[in-house]
């Protein structure tokens, strides 16, 4: 018997099991603090301080917003 191949180029059931093995709890948690954190940290320092005023800081934040 052969296995069936999606048609319509959606990740099979194989591939969301391994996935699932992979991404556990704590490493989502891991990866989710290792993103926010500098955003996090940067945002507070581009709001409240004037270094990064103006035209540079709202890149920046633009920036992270659009890769995170």
């Amino acid at each position: 018997m052969t296995k069936k191949v999606p048609q319509d180029n959606s990740i099979s059931w194989d591939t969301i099991a391994r996935m699932g093995k992979y991404l556990t709890v704590r490493r989502d948690n891991w990866i989710a603090l290792g993103m926010g954190i500098p955003v996090l940290i940067y945002a507070i320092v581009a709001l409240s301080t004037s270094v990064l005023s103006g035209l540079g800081g709202y890149i920046g934040i633009a920036v992270f917003g659009v890769l995170y």
